[in-house]
């Protein structure tokens, strides 16, 4: 009884610790829809979004504590997806309007003659007085690749043909990785799943 009472009680503090990220992750989205016609809001916004992946980082540990904790208490019909899929497109939405608030690179024509897609150069070790007639191609430092958009988890629809690919993307992203435990593992995959399919799996049991 002492144990499912401390099980109830940490419950209690992972949704609290949960329910603030959530919160704050809401106010940067709130800041990032503002943002495109306030430019006070896109000021604020350059400052605070670096902290979403974090947030979001975070997040996934509280949900999937929260996860384990009604799995340990037989309560998880109180588990919903939707708490997690929604919040994800809070951050991928957030994401995405602060690019699009960014202004456009402007690049002279003495800037795109140093740009080639060789090595990067130190701008100071080009010589002006090469005794080639075409200039050295540097790279300015300040020229850093864009960041990759994170990878989507795969959806299956239920289609035969269409089975091989999800299982493969399914497997890489989620099913080997020693860091995600079996059950939340079983719920990425329902939350992954058309209807149809999730029909086939809805009866089978944790274990």
């Amino acid at each position: 009884m002492a144990g499912a009472e401390r099980d109830v009680r940490a419950k209690d503090r992972v949704i609290l610790r949960r329910d603030r990220l959530i919160a704050r992750i809401r106010q940067i989205h709130a800041l990032a829809t503002s943002a495109a016609s306030d430019q006070a809001s896109r000021a604020q916004l350059a400052v605070v979004i670096v902290d979403l992946d974090t947030l979001w980082s975070n997040f996934e540990a509280e949900n999937n504590n929260l996860l384990e904790i009604l799995s340990d208490l037989d309560q998880l019909g109180e588990y919903s997806l939707d708490v997690e899929t929604d919040t994800r497109s809070l951050v991928v939405e957030a994401k995405a309007l602060f690019n699009d608030c960014q202004p456009a690179p402007v690049l002279s024509v003495g800037a795109l003659q140093q740009v080639s897609y060789g090595k990067p150069v130190d701008s100071s070790s080009c010589s002006a007085g090469s005794s080639r007639d075409v200039p050295t191609p540097c790279i300015p430092r300040d020229l850093a690749p864009a960041r990759l958009p994170e990878i989507p988890l795969p959806y299956f629809d239920g289609e035969c043909q269409n089975w091989p690919a999800f299982r493969d993307r399914f497997n890489t992203l989620v099913a080997k990785d020693p860091n995600i435990s079996d059950t939340v593992k079983f719920y990425y995959l329902i939350g992954c799943l058309h209807a149809d399919p999730q029909e086939v799996i809805k009866g089978f049991t944790m274990s």
